[in-house]
């Protein structure tokens, strides 16, 4: 027997918004996360050149960035110029075909970019490259 005053009421829940809210979430947080690569130090400004070749990135490749003060950065590190000489020797022994960039800043000391030489030429890294920016 049915009785008269009671409705049963059904509710519906709508997938589809929720669904392309979903898609418009994880597209806005892809577009807004910063890919940064570890080894480009953002207080780094690279001088600007008229010509050059693009590099190409590998896994195995050291990247000295070298701040306005003189600071050395590797690996996210503050290295002192005797910790990346050691660094640079225990690299150069594993691979003897070790590529080594320096993104030394604009207006950084040119005494520290030339320590980085001399610490690779001490490590026997033979092809040490300077990275700049194209200029526009």
């Amino acid at each position: 027997m049915r009785m008269l005053g009671r409705t049963e009421t059904k509710f519906d829940i709508a997938m589809t918004p929720l669904i392309d809210m979903m898609f418009l979430l994880i597209i806005f947080f892809l577009v807004s996360t910063a890919f940064i690569d570890p080894e480009r130090d953002q207080a780094v400004r690279l001088p600007e050149a008229s010509k050059g070749s693009a590099a190409q990135k590998q896994d195995e490749d050291i990247v000295v960035n070298i701040r306005q003060g003189g600071v050395l950065v590797v690996n996210e590190r503050i290295l002192t110029i005797d910790q990346l000489e050691k660094q640079l020797a225990a690299a150069a022994r594993k691979n003897p075909k070790q590529i080594v960039k320096i993104r030394g800043d604009a207006l950084a000391y040119h005494k520290q970019v030339v320590r980085v030489l001399e610490a690779c030429q001490k490590a026997k890294i033979w092809t040490p490259s300077i990275v700049t920016r194209l200029k526009q």
